[in-house]
Parts: structure tokens; C-alpha cells; sequence
């Protein structure tokens, strides 16, 4: 399922707004990780802590090959989902 996250709230806002147009539902913003909260980072191989809280939109999953055929995405493994 696409999503997009980040610590700006204002930018996902915007994003959120984006598929509208498209007949494409996201979701509210979702907090994903408050400040201070720790998490594993695979590419790393360690604990990191968030500066600040991360937030998260997501496609709606029946908007989902609606949004892979309107918008797409640049990840060859997700371009013909299963």
C-alpha cells in the first residue's frame, strides 16, 4: 500500500491533496512515531531515536491500482503488484 511519511505536516497535507483530483482517497494524517520514540534501522544496524513526530498518509487500498495506474511508481518490484 503506498505511503508517504514524514515530520513535516504541512507537506502531507499538501500530498493528501494531490490524488483528490484523481478519484484517489488517503487517509487523515496518522502519527507513526513521537518525538523521542525509539525504532531499528535495517540500514544502520541500530536504534535510532526521532527528533521529532513522524506522520504517515496512506492510498486507500481500493484507490490502490487506481493511484499505480494514474500516478505509478519509479520501483520496478511494485509496478505489477500480484
Amino acid at each position: 500500500m503506498p505511503a508517504y511519511a514524514n515530520t513535516a505536516v504541512e507537506l502531507l497535507e499538501y500530498i493528501r491533496q494531490l490524488p483528490t483530483g484523481l478519484g484517489i482517497t488517503t487517509s487523515p494524517l496518522i502519527l507513526m512515531a513521537k518525538k523521542g520514540s525509539k525504532s531499528w534501522s535495517p540500514k544502520g544496524q541500530k536504534w535510532v531515536e526521532s527528533k521529532k513526530d513522524v506522520f504517515v498518509v496512506y492510498i486507500h487500498p481500493e484507490d490502490y491500482q487506481r493511484f499505480l495506474g494514474k500516478v505509478g511508481t519509479s520501483i520496478p518490484r511494485k509496478k505489477y503488484p500480484n
